[in-house]
Formats: structure tokens, sequence, C-alpha cells
């Protein structure tokens, strides 16, 4: 009986054993690529949508961000923050509103990546605007 014990704890301590895992190109697994990107939009590079006089929305378009591979677009991760007054507010964000006459609203900014870009939006609720939106600084983290 004692060797039927001695050979049950055996066993389960090799079944047990995992070999350590690597992360690609046999690193330890954590995060491996990481990138950080400052993405300034100014007022005029809000573009409106549909480019119509009744404008739904604005975006800020960015074709030309090759930290986004393929290998990022499909397995990584790439999160957007907007930088205002010293802190970064992780995207999507919304924020309430209300005008000195009472009229409330939100504004929302979201964004969308795709391989080798990213594509910001700037939404108000009532899809009212005077103007485009106000200068803005976005960081990119992008993660693999």
């Amino acid at each position: 009986m004692k060797k039927f014990i001695l050979f049950a704890l055996f066993a389960t301590i090799l079944v047990s054993c995992e070999k350590p895992q690597n992360g690609k190109n046999g690193k330890d697994g954590l995060l491996s690529i990481w990138h950080v990107i400052e993405l300034p939009v100014s007022s005029t590079d809000w573009q409106p949508m549909p480019s119509s006089s009744n404008v739904r929305y604005y975006s800020a378009f960015f074709s030309n961000i090759p930290e986004i591979t393929k290998d990022i677009f499909l397995d990584g991760v790439v999160l957007c923050y907007l930088y205002q007054n010293d802190r970064q507010i992780m995207l999507p964000t919304v924020r309430h509103y209300e005008s000195d006459n009472g009229e409330l609203w939100t504004s929302t900014i979201d964004f969308e990546y795709f391989e080798g870009g990213l594509e910001i939006f700037y939404t108000n609720s009532d899809f009212f605007y005077t103007e485009p939106p106000q200068d803005m600084t976005f960081v990119l983290q992008i993660l693999y």
C-alpha cells in the first residue's frame, strides 16, 4: 500500500509540472514590444463627417502609423488616451456638459485602429457644432 501511495504521489507531481511558458521569440511571456506615440490634432485637422453642411461628428485620420503592424492588429493591444490638463483620459471617454442657458449634451471621443493607422472620432450628442473641436493631443500605447 505504501508503494502505491508513493507511486501515486510521484505520478501526481510529474503530471502537474508544466514546461515554462515562453512569449514570442522565446521571451519571458510578458509584453515584449511597447511603443508610445504622441498624436497632436489641431483644430484644422478635424474633418466633418459626413462631409456635408449637416455635420454629425468629426474625425481625425492617421494613415501612417507603421508601429501598428499586422501582428499588433491581430494579437496585440492598442490603447489611446486624450492628454489634457496633465492627465491621460482613456478612450472612449464620455463627458457631460451644460450650457449657460441650461441645455445638456454629452461629448464622446472614441477611436478605431487598423493595420498601419488609426482614426479618432469626436461626437456631440446633440450633433451641434459652432466650430470644429479644439486642439487635442492623444497618446497611443501599443503593446505586444
